[in-house]
């Protein structure tokens, strides 16, 4: 009868670990996405900066159009880059605040991008 019990109730213990480690790491998986499509448009950016001297806003706002970053294969979460005005405006200021790209242009609502140093990647 004691084994019957103590069996139960190990059982019990493991099924509330799995639970909670499977929660904390739902959890997670949600700020590594996060983390992984803005390193994703980051990286596209850079690299048609790296490619082309100068580059006008508009014609980065049409790269990072449509990437799409997607989790694990039964969480179901994606992200996927549907305004990219807000998205390329945040990581422009990260960009340039961090010195590894310049604005170099501003003419009527036209501005172009500089890379400047691939040391400080």
């Amino acid at each position: 009868m004691i084994k019957i019990i103590l069996g139960i109730l190990l059982f019990a213990i493991a099924t509330a670990i799995i639970y909670a480690w499977g929660y904390v790491n739902s959890q997670r998986n949600s700020q590594k996405l996060q983390y992984k499509f803005k390193n994703l448009v980051k990286n596209k950016i850079i690299a048609i900066l790296k490619n082309n001297n100068k580059v006008e806003r508009k014609k980065l706002e049409s790269a990072i159009e449509g990437l799409e970053v997607k989790g694990g294969f039964f969480s179901g979460i994606s992200y996927k880059v549907t305004d990219p005005e807000k998205i390329l405006e945040s990581i422009l200021y990260e960009l340039e605040r961090k010195n590894i790209i310049k604005i170099i242009a501003i003419e009527r609502k036209v501005i172009k991008y500089k890379f400047l140093s691939k040391s400080l990647l």
